[in-house]
């Protein structure tokens, strides 16, 4: 929980930080001198008239002018951080690694008086072990997570018990162990 909180308000200053860079930017340009200056600041505003007067300078310079508006690009540069802003606060991490230990926990805590070295006290052949999981179509961790949430059979629901977060953890823990044949 402390580690989300942490997480929050460093998403919210990396947000400042790029927001107001987009804003500062431009306020370190140095002044422009005469008719320089009239244009840089009538492009920058977004002017009519800087459009106008890049497009008479290149018609007697002979180059073409760049219609690209500067608020173009300003509004290019919100959008990517809006976009850097809701990938890191809405998107949870794809390959976040389970806190196994935290499993262990969670499973000595709940599981464990039925299930203690992957054995099933009430029902001898649906054990933990990678083969029975596999025989009855329980080994992947959303099918772990659904019955621990639902229970079944002699098993209770735990969906009220235990967090979501909980869950997880204790399935993938599960799914681990089954991996390795419930060795120490």
């Amino acid at each position: 929980m402390h580690c989300k909180a942490e997480r929050s308000r460093l998403r919210s200053l990396l947000l400042v930080a790029m927001a107001s860079s987009l804003g500062l930017a431009s306020a370190f340009a140095p002044p422009a001198q005469g008719a320089a200056a009239r244009r840089s600041a009538a492009t920058v505003r977004g002017d009519a008239d800087a459009r106008s007067f890049e497009f008479e300078e290149s018609i007697t310079s002979g180059t073409s002018a760049s219609l690209v508006e500067p608020s173009a690009w300003r509004s290019l540069a919100l959008g990517m951080v809006l976009g850097v802003f809701a990938a890191c606060c809405v998107a949870q991490p794809a390959l976040a690694l389970p806190d196994l230990a935290k499993g262990n926990e969670i499973f000595r805590g709940n599981c464990a008086a039925c299930h203690a070295g992957g054995r099933t006290a009430l029902q001898p052949d649906k054990t933990l072990q990678k083969a029975a999981l596999e025989q009855y179509g329980m080994y992947d961790v959303d099918s772990i997570k659904a019955h621990v949430t639902n229970g079944k059979n002699s098993m209770p629901a735990f969906g009220e018990r235990l967090s979501v977060q909980d869950i997880d953890e204790v399935a993938n823990y599960v799914m681990a162990r089954a991996e390795t044949g419930w060795a120490s």
